[in-house]
């Protein structure tokens, strides 16, 4: 995949009054880094005389720290630090530290509610987007101003990737950096496609010895570069807001793949495949794993603050099978990753394996809708931290229902050592203000 990157806005700072800098300011908002560096290129920091700070961003909250003063409050985005002004702020008044384009609804809900906005453009934003060739088959944009800008000189017929809208909207604790599971066996020099209306299809599938062994362990700081680059990228955009997972399948989804071709009901030529030619099979295992122990390694030197494995087909085998053939191996991921950041393990349709898997190293076990919460601390002798375990398909349920849904769910894993999640991934059809209604009953839960 071919990336190149592209300023499509550019910023400049202003000239400010010097008079209107060095006054008093009693409450001021800063809500991005250009914001920070535009003030300190008008003034010295010792003229400047803020009494209290509030700021958006964990970078810039430490940028301001380092170049003007302490930061009495700072919020993941905007909307929030509004709402914490509008009921902790001394005072009724602010200075607001911005651009010109300003497409938050910061100033709007302090107005509302009776508090005085003086905005101070510090700094201008000018979208400038290039005309992109029709080469270009999708464009990563990272905030309201960029779509603003690709509009300008460009028409809307490519596919577009967003960053950070979906965590400003609903205000999720995490993300989680989405690249496709089969770009492991894609770099170890096996065919992959995805087949529009169909999916994954890898045309020449690996059925014997001889397939085994043209397969490679690669190196991954090379054929997989450009999902370092996104992770390095989506950081960024995120402003260390919220932490970032990584992912990547278990060795025997993999292999399920790998060796059926395409997806399965059943996955039985995979199944045959490690029942009639075990040795090879556990060759390959072993070279995917050691692949994948490689890329998430890269991962997180490249940022991401946890990993997660997914076994979506662990159910698939018996639990003796299970033992062989996948969990020996995730465990393998397990611990060479134990010590460089914390690993959640996810089998669907695993509960027979919980026990085992609560004694490994993993931070977290991933639960899917299947097993019950009662279960699921019974059998993990209820010292591990669980996720899950919503039913990815009740999101179609109507929201009311999901609230009530959602609130027996956390009454039933209880609120310790829990992380609140789906029992697999979302669906395509889900109603958008369905999965709002799943992220607002969470935050509404109180015991």
């Amino acid at each position: 995949i071919k990336v190149e990157s592209s300023d499509f806005i550019k910023t400049t700072p202003n000239r400010i009054k010097t008079s209107v800098l060095k006054k008093t300011h009693e409450n001021v908002i800063i809500t991005s880094k250009n914001g920070v560096e535009a003030l300190l290129n008008n003034c010295a920091v010792e003229d400047l005389k803020f009494k209290t700070i509030y700021c958006v961003g964990r970078r810039t909250k430490k940028l301001i720290e380092q170049k003007i003063g302490p930061v009495k409050h700072s919020a993941k985005n905007a909307k929030v630090l509004a709402e914490h002004l509008v009921e902790f702020m001394n005072g009724s008044e602010v200075s607001y530290f911005c651009s010109d384009i300003r497409m938050d609804d910061l100033p709007s809900i302090l107005a509302k509610n009776n508090i005085k906005v003086n905005e101070i453009v510090v700094y201008s934003t000018k979208l400038e987007a290039p005309k992109l060739p029709e080469s270009v088959e999708g464009v990563l944009l990272y905030s309201p101003s960029t779509v603003q800008s690709f509009l300008k000189k460009n028409t809307p017929n490519c596919t577009a990737y967003c960053i950070g809208e979906t965590i400003r909207r609903f205000g999720m604790d995490a993300a989680i950096l989405f690249c496709d599971i089969l770009v492991i066996p894609q770099a170890m020099n096996i065919e992959v496609e995805m087949k529009p209306n169909f999916g994954p299809y890898l045309p020449h599938p690996v059925r014997t010895q001889k397939d085994v062994d043209h397969v490679i362990v690669p190196d991954v700081k090379e054929e997989l570069d450009y999902v370092y680059k996104a992770i390095k990228a989506t950081k960024e955009l995120l402003n260390d807001e919220i932490p970032l997972i990584g992912f990547a399948g278990s060795p025997w989804t993999i292999l399920c793949y790998c060796v059926q071709g395409q997806g399965s009901k059943n996955f039985d030529k995979a199944k045959a495949f490690c029942f009639s030619n075990p040795i090879a099979a556990h060759q390959l295992l072993q070279k995917i794993t050691d692949t994948t122990i490689a890329y998430l390694k890269e991962k997180v030197k490249a940022g991401v603050n946890a990993v997660q494995i997914f076994d979506s087909w662990g159910g698939m085998l018996s639990p003796t099978d299970y033992q062989e053939f996948s969990w020996q191996y995730i465990n393998q991921i397990i611990e060479a990753l134990k010590d460089d950041a914390p690993v959640i393990a996810f089998g669907k349709g695993c509960w027979f394996a919980l026990g085992e898997m609560a004694k490994s190293n993993a931070s977290a076990l991933g639960v899917d809708w299947t097993c019950s919460a009662r279960n699921a601390r019974y059998l993990t002798g209820g010292n591990i931290t669980l996720q899950g375990n919503f039913d990815p398909s009740r999101l179609l349920s109507p929201p009311s229902e999901i609230k009530t849904m959602v609130h027996q769910m956390i009454d039933a894993f209880g609120k310790d050592k829990y992380i609140v999640n789906l029992g697999h991934g979302i669906l395509p059809n889900i109603p958008v203000d369905h999965a709002k209604a799943f992220i607002d009953a969470v935050k509404s839960y109180s015991n």
